[in-house]
């Protein structure tokens, strides 16, 4: 009864006796304080789902199911990480589906698999953060179904992106860029090849000024191919990469890589370097016509007495048979250009020296593509293949030799140089759990990754066993 009284006492105070100013102020107080309370136990109440959440996926599933649906993986998805030596994520700890992340010759990889959401089934996407971002505000898409398109454009117009791929056919695309002038100057015929491939196997390719995302249906229990497909898709991100860092340098006059002279310097310093040379060759070839002097000769012939000279007359008619060593260089010379396999370590260190960049050792192994070598190296890895990125559709085996370690002069760092090569599938058998020993191959040059420093080789056979 009291209590009552008390709060009929404080209202009939509210609204006779304070003044409308003092009633607004304090009255909004408990107003306030109402609705930051009800803030408060709003997010606090998200937050608890959400660690929640996170525990049942980090810790022990608090649901019965003992195994998280993406378990079966993890022995291939951690194969293939040890393999590249980039740290695995276990399905317990990464919402129940295996995982790999790390860095990789300066780019950040992160593989991942998509839960099956809706009436989509389960996906991987493949992550490639570049070394630094390309600055033009690119972002491109390339996919197979046009509502993904849709969904990504968000009601954004396109820009035209076909026309950019002049004689490649292409899936449907969503592209914008602020600056196409810088686009096009360092988008080369390279890169369009990559777009072209990577959208014919993917299903969806995204490309922006900091990553390269690819996404596949499916999750691999290969381990050696999905390492395989890994490193295929690094060499690609590798070649974007050069791309986004060239973008980001275009105002600066530095070499695409580091230690490098750029291509338009040298095309410049050798068109400057003939105009000097053309001024002294006139008078040098004369000099040294006068030099050789008649009176030598004649000299020979007052040396010895008058009595011997017909003995030395005689003389010379016996080292008659002195030209054979001259034909025995002869086919010395012959000998060394027939053996088309080139020598290992002089391709290795010529392709590899200091001072070039990656568009130099492509134009210079331009002439040496489909010559046949024959080298040796340490088996990697190898798995079938019916259809690769590179090898096109022919099927066979996969076959990745280490040729060893090379560091080029002057340079403090040093690197492995590979061989890829597709074999016949026969040679499955006997590379079967063969990594490790080294064999001799032989194949045909295909192409060179100065990036990824790989060289691939088709119509592979093995020549040597193993050791």
């Amino acid at each position: 009864m009291l209590a009552k009284l008390r709060i009929i006492i404080i209202i009939l105070i509210w609204f006779f006796v304070l003044p409308l100013p003092l009633r607004i102020k304090f009255l909004a107080i408990p107003v306030a304080g109402f609705f930051a309370l009800l803030i408060y136990y709003l997010s606090k109440t998200d937050r608890v789902g959400d660690d929640s959440k996170t525990d049942e996926e980090e810790t022990k599933p608090r649901r019965p199911v003992k195994n998280p649906p993406g378990k079966k993986y993890s022995w291939a998805w951690m194969q293939a990480a040890g393999g590249l030596e980039l740290q695995f994520l276990r399905p317990e700890d990464n919402n129940g589906w295996p995982g790999i992340r790390g860095q990789e010759k300066r780019i950040g990889v992160a593989v991942q698999c998509l839960p099956p959401k809706d009436n989509s089934p389960v996906a991987t996407l493949f992550t490639f953060q570049f070394q630094e971002p390309a600055k033009i505000g690119l972002l491109l898409m390339l996919a197979r179904s046009k509502e993904e398109i849709t969904a990504f454009a968000r009601g954004r117009e396109s820009l035209p992106f076909r026309e950019q791929m002049p004689g490649r056919v292409i899936p449907d695309s969503f592209f914008l860029c602020s600056d196409l002038a810088c686009f096009r100057k360092y988008f080369n015929d390279e890169l369009r090849d990559h777009l072209t491939r990577l959208s014919l196997i993917y299903p969806s390719v995204l490309l922006t000024g900091t990553k390269l995302s690819v996404r596949t249906d499916g999750v691999s229990a290969d381990p050696m191919g999905f390492q395989m497909q890994i490193r295929t898709l690094l060499a690609v991100a590798q070649s974007f990469n050069q791309f986004a860092w060239n973008c980001a340098h275009a105002d600066e006059e530095i070499a695409p890589e580091p230690g490098t002279v750029p291509a338009e310097k040298t095309a410049t310093a050798a068109k400057a370097a003939p105009a000097v040379k053309a001024v002294s060759p006139a008078p040098v070839p004369v000099e040294k016509k006068a030099t050789p002097p008649a009176p030598e000769k004649t000299v020979v012939k007052t040396v010895g007495p008058e009595t011997p000279v017909p003995e030395k007359t005689a003389l010379p008619a016996e080292p008659a048979p002195a030209p054979t060593p001259a034909p025995a260089t002869a086919p010395a010379e012959e000998k060394a250009e027939p053996s088309g396999a080139m020598d290992q370590e002089a391709f290795i260190r010529t392709f590899w020296a200091k001072g070039l960049n990656s568009l130099q050792q492509k134009e210079l192994f331009a002439p040496y593509a489909g010559k046949e070598i024959e080298w040796s190296g340490v088996l990697k890895s190898s798995y079938a293949f019916s259809t690769d990125f590179v090898f096109g559709s022919g099927g066979g085996i996969k076959a990745t030799f280490d040729l060893g370690e090379f560091k080029p002069e002057g340079s403090f760092l040093s690197f492995r140089i590979k061989a890829v090569a597709a074999l016949p599938k026969d040679a499955a058998d006997r590379l079967k759990q063969a990594a490790g020993k080294t064999f001799r191959f032989r194949g045909t040059l295909l192409k060179i990754e100065p990036i990824a420093k790989e060289i691939y080789l088709t119509g592979g056979h093995i020549i040597g066993a193993g050791s």
